[in-house]
């Protein structure tokens, strides 16, 4: 007999320690039940009923199947057959349930057995966690929709260098195409003038064809990890962006190893398709500043450095991205801002606030890793991304 869970249960007189346990079963802000080998109610809290909607009464010494859904409840009875027959059996999981009304509950719940008199029994305890669940999803929904944005901001920005790309060499074929209409008319159509121009012409195609392959493996979706370097990765998208940056004048370079404690190439054990999105959008944050300076100030020589290496900190070794620029920088009220979501200081349809904020996420939970951000001492903005070792990190 089972003397301690419900106010039904008797207790020893004057048990000071068994009444204090009694009232905190009952009063206790978690739904608790315990059931018996066949399945029956033969203890409720208050808890249990307020969040099935049942009297006490309307419980006890009745099947626990009423709160479980019709459809499951031969499967989930069989196993609690099987279960309660074991001494030390525990669980638990998030489970759905319904309520007096027929609504359903999803609620985190526990199991474990118990022995009183040699009878096993079951204690179980649930908690109402579906406002909980929705609010995740709902918070989910919105964070695949951030970096859904963020990647056409992205692909916006590809667009963009690629144009750039293309530029020269179809400068390049339009002036080779008027000179054949010239070569024709002072008699210069050799075989070699032939032979040349297909050459030539060739060149600038597969130059346009290679930029495509680059531009398309850029957005490829990684659905494994695997390491890979971080001078890589970068250059990779130095050579993409550059002649966008070379377009407004700015110069970028490259730096690695730099300011480091001890040499070794940066490995980074993650998603290289994601981080090359994260370094366009710091790069093209820079860029902005730049341009935004240059339109407040005039020209003047603008740079971008790109410093990669590893380092130590407190004797900590990390890797790190570090991207400084000589632009407008970030007002000190601002800069405690600049990772929120929809934050921007751009004029209205320039930018969306979503870049760094998803560079952000994508680094802390993707990748394991630190984005901070501060101002260049000589003015502009430093970001910095850093990798600790021990936590996907190789040097």
């Amino acid at each position: 007999m089972i003397t301690i869970f419900y106010l039904r249960l008797k207790m020893p007189e004057n048990n000071t320690l068994r009444a204090l346990e009694a009232n905190a079963y009952k009063k206790a802000n978690l739904a608790i039940c315990i059931t018996d080998k066949n399945g029956k109610y033969v203890s409720v809290n208050d808890k249990y009923t307020e969040l099935f909607g049942y009297m006490a009464d309307e419980l006890l010494g009745n099947s626990f199947l009423k709160v479980i859904p019709h459809e499951d409840a031969d499967k989930i009875f069989a196993k609690y057959v099987e279960a309660v027959k074991n001494p030390s059996f525990e669980a638990n999981a998030s489970v759905t349930r319904v309520n007096k009304n027929g609504e359903s509950i999803l609620a985190a719940t526990t199991y474990r057995v118990i022995i009183e008199n040699g009878e096993p029994y079951m204690i179980s305890t649930a908690k109402d966690i579906t406002e909980q669940k929705a609010q995740e999803e709902k918070q989910q929904i919105s964070q695949q929709l951030l970096l859904q944005q963020s990647k056409m901001t992205a692909l916006g920005e590809m667009i963009s260098a690629i144009a750039h790309q293309w530029r020269q060499p179809l400068n390049a074929l339009g002036i080779m195409i008027q000179d054949v209409k010239i070569a024709k008319k002072f008699g210069e159509l050799t075989d070699e003038y032939v032979q040349n121009f297909n050459d030539t012409a060739m060149v600038q195609i597969k130059t346009m064809s290679k930029t495509i392959d680059d531009f398309r493996n850029f957005f490829k979706p990684d659905t494994v990890k695997d390491s890979f370097a971080l001078i890589g990765a970068t250059l990779d998208v130095v050579s993409l962006i550059g002649p966008q940056l070379e377009h407004h004048d700015i110069n970028v370079n490259v730096y690695s190893p730099l300011d480091i404690d001890e040499p070794g190439e940066a490995l980074i054990y993650g998603y290289p398709s994601e981080f090359k999105q994260l370094i366009l959008n710091m790069l093209s944050n820079s860029k902005d500043a730049i341009v935004e300076k240059k339109e407040q100030n005039g020209e003047f020589d603008a740079f971008i450095n790109v410093e990669i290496g590893v380092a130590k900190d407190e004797n900590k070794r990390y890797a790190f991205v570090r991207i400084i620029d000589n632009g407008t920088g970030f007002m000190e009220d601002v800069l405690p801002r600049i990772f929120e979501p929809y934050f921007t200081t751009k004029e209205q349809g320039k930018g969306t606030g979503v870049g760094l904020y998803m560079t952000k996420m994508i680094i802390e939970q993707n990748m394991n890793g630190t984005i901070m951000a501060s101002n260049a001492k000589d003015g502009g903005a430093v970001l910095e991304i850093r990798f600790e070792e021990g936590r996907g990190v190789f040097a």
